[in-house]
């Protein structure tokens, strides 16, 4: 009697714990509901790691600027740019992708 009673119990204990039913296949309630939490704890840690990561640049970039003060680097003078008319070298580029272009068409 007591053991029929023992059967009974973890029957009724494992038709609980499986609700989902997709066929013949069942999914474990307690396996779906660890995996859930091992997902939040995952991206619990992702995201406490991002933020500690965020908050220590964003400290040293404020550290960076008051360390180096508010004296600016003065870049050399710009040279002017020799600035040559090249217009026979562009025609002869465009005389050429033309040709081509009315190469592939036929």
């Amino acid at each position: 009697m007591r053991l029929m009673a023992v059967v009974h119990n973890n029957a009724a204990e494992s038709e609980k714990n499986r609700v989902i039913g997709i066929g013949r296949a069942s999914v474990d309630t307690n396996l779906l509901l660890q995996g859930v939490e091992l997902m939040v704890l995952g991206m619990g840690i992702v995201f406490g790691f991002l933020s500690i990561l965020v908050f220590t640049l964003r400290g040293m970039s404020v550290l960076a600027a008051r360390l180096s003060g508010s004296e600016a680097i003065e870049s050399p003078p710009q040279m002017p740019v020799n600035v040559s008319d090249h217009r026979q070298v562009v025609a002869a580029i465009t005389a050429a992708v033309a040709r081509y272009r009315a190469s592939r068409v036929s």
